[in-house]
């Protein structure tokens, strides 16, 4: 079990970075020696709550919370980092579908990544929606929910969807029960992709 530290402005909400990132963990505070730091999701325990939901991934684990409040269908996980966003991390969740919200700037080297892990089986899309906007780099989902909020101007996520999900959606509005045969059997598209219905 491990601990992370991280110093947060009580004023803006944000993380403090100068002169220098305040992060540090407990193990190395307490001087613990001989420690290993194996790290995982942050949130990964939720999986065992819910099999239904889907999984949403940001950098940040401020977001992963402020977003489950924001967003609650999803299941909100964080990497901790950019540099976390990696098969090893995500090889736990990987029989879940997975939409992951890279901050701006990150779109590129997190897309690349989860179209690799789409070869592997994972049923995972990485969103263009904080890209597509025009706000500073290292913006993430949670700045634009409050940015929204404070000028009183509620944003909705909308989720890019492939040609499959748009006919899946237009189809379930008629029977309903598409989705359930979509998740009871794992259905994948006709690129072998999984198929989002959240």
């Amino acid at each position: 079990m491990a601990g992370k530290v991280m110093l947060f402005d009580a004023e803006t909400g944000k993380r403090v970075k100068v002169p220098h990132n305040h992060i540090q963990w407990v193990h190395k505070l307490l001087k613990l020696k001989d420690f290993v730091l194996q790290q995982c999701l942050f949130g990964l325990h939720l999986i065992n709550e819910s099999t239904k939901k889907g999984i949403a991934i940001v950098e940040s684990e401020k977001t992963a919370l402020m977003m489950s409040l924001f967003l609650p269908n999803y299941i909100w996980m964080a990497t901790g980092g950019k540099g976390n966003f990696n098969k090893k991390m995500l090889l736990p969740i990987k029989g879940y579908t997975i939409l992951v919200y890279p901050d701006k700037s990150e779109f590129s080297d997190w897309n690349k990544i989860a179209l690799e892990l789409q070869k592997e089986g994972f049923k995972i899309k990485c969103s263009q929606y904080i890209e597509d906007k025009n706000v500073p780099d290292g913006t993430d989902l949670a700045d634009i929910y409050l940015e929204s909020r404070t000028n009183n101007n509620p944003v909705k996520v909308q989720k890019q969807l492939t040609k499959t999900e748009i006919e899946v959606s237009r189809l379930a509005k008629i029977n309903p029960e598409i989705i359930n045969l979509i998740r009871t059997f794992d259905l994948l598209d006709n690129e072998h992709n999984g198929i989002n219905v959240f």
